[in-house]
């Protein structure tokens, strides 16, 4: 039986909540809060009150799990994921990371030194126009690949009671959501990133008080170039949380947008001597991303097969967020190789 304790039961940890309870062969040996009514939630669900925990530290040491789940958000996450993986055999975080080289630096340090296996949550890779998209090129509809476009924009109002509506600069939009959508590009392409670009800036009129607005051009190995733009104040235009994509090859694009979050609208186009040719798809499945992907993690507990989004892949998306950030503050290009190395940013 796995022992698997949640920490943050609330908000986006309900995913694990839920998720963990119907899992076989998994019993959930502790839910950690730091908010109250979270805990007087899950009392009235009937948990028993000493499987309640509002001290995450406490709880680690108490429970002595096999399985931690982790939705604290940063940057108070991090001394309590350090102290997870330290402890436990296997993670999995939420992204993003972290939102500073030297915070990621000291959780990639944890692990290599514990052995712990880390998953990061990019539940993205697991919908279903997302699937879709990866399996057309990984079958090589697309031939080679010249040029990648995404489009995130939406009206969001709520960012501004959110923690990450406050984050300084472009730490709110350009880490907590385009981390999203640059793990993505590199998911679906297999490409990794030499150069970004980027610049952030803020409407009068946006959400919060942080940064609402970022574009980057980011440069992969392989002559494959990306742009980006990531927009949360917007009231002209809307795409879904996924963005709006073109990825454009020798053979045919891709254009790709989900609706409403409700159905999925993958085109393939091709021109050739008979003229332009389109195929559209429309794929389905019953299961939330977010479940999806923590079934596969806890498959992969139990099989001791790899992690669905290991560490050692995922800190080369953040490694990307962190060094457009970068870009903005410096207002220059940036070397994504060389940054990470400077900053220690590897898996060992």
């Amino acid at each position: 039986m796995v022992r698997w304790l949640i920490l943050a039961a609330g908000g986006w940890g309900r995913h694990y909540v839920e998720t963990a309870r119907a899992l076989k062969g998994v019993r959930v040996v502790g839910y950690v809060d730091a908010n109250p009514k979270v805990l007087t939630r899950l009392r009235d669900e009937g948990v028993a009150p000493e499987l309640l925990f509002d001290d995450a530290m406490a709880a680690l040491k108490a429970t002595r799990p096999d399985v931690v789940s982790c939705s604290v958000p940063n940057p108070q996450r991090v001394p309590i994921l350090i102290e997870a993986i330290r402890r436990v055999p296997a993670v999995i975080v939420d992204k993003p990371l972290a939102h500073v080289p030297g915070d990621l630096r000291r959780i990639l340090a944890a692990a290599a030194k514990s052995g712990a296996r880390v998953c990061v949550a990019q539940d993205y890779r697991y919908k279903p126009g997302t699937r879709k998209v990866k399996a057309l090129l990984d079958a090589g509809r697309l031939g080679r690949l010249h040029n990648l476009s995404a489009q995130f924009i939406r009206n969001a109002t709520f960012i501004g009671e959110t923690f990450y509506g406050r984050l300084e600069g472009p730490r709110g939009i350009g880490i907590e959501m385009a981390i999203h959508h640059y793990d993505m590009m590199r998911w679906f392409t297999g490409h990794e990133p030499r150069a970004v670009e980027a610049r952030s800036w803020r409407s009068p009129w946006g959400p919060g008080t942080a940064d609402t607005t970022l574009q980057a051009l980011v440069e992969f190995d392989g002559e494959l170039r990306a742009t980006y733009t990531a927009d949360w104040g917007s009231a002209a235009d809307h795409t879904p949380w996924t963005g709006r994509w073109v990825l454009g090859g020798e053979r045919a694009d891709i254009l790709w947008a989900d609706h409403e979050e409700r159905t999925v609208d993958v085109r393939l186009v091709s021109s050739g001597t008979r003229g332009r040719t389109e195929r559209r798809y429309s794929p389905s499945q019953k299961r939330y991303s977010m479940e999806v992907l923590i079934r596969l993690f806890a498959d992969a507990v139990k099989s001791r097969g790899p992690m669905p989004v290991p560490l050692e892949d995922n800190v080369r998306s953040i490694g990307l967020a962190l060094a457009a950030v970068e870009s903005c503050r410096r207002g220059k290009e940036i070397d994504v190789a060389r940054f990470m190395e400077k900053e220690g940013l590897v898996c060992r």
